[in-house]
């Protein structure tokens, strides 16, 4: 696993889920859909947006976007 920081140049909001596809090499929408069900799908929508806003704060931001990004995540 690569390390898990956020990716803000390929990001919606925070670059969160673009990071965490990136250290999980898989692709971002995947990552994307699976965060909205987690917060739609299972009632736990305060869950899931308390977990994004802690990571979004507390994980630190990628300076350069790695050049490997799309080939890997898009």
């Amino acid at each position: 696993m690569t390390k898990f920081c956020r990716i803000t140049d390929y990001g919606y909001l925070g670059g969160v889920c673009a990071g965490l596809a990136y250290a999980l090499r898989i692709p971002t929408w995947l990552v994307r859909i699976l965060w909205l069900i987690l917060i739609f799908g299972y009632k736990a929508y305060v869950l899931g947006i308390l977990i994004y806003l802690l990571l979004w704060l507390g994980l630190p931001k990628w300076h350069k976007t790695p050049s490997d990004y799309e080939r890997i995540c898009e």
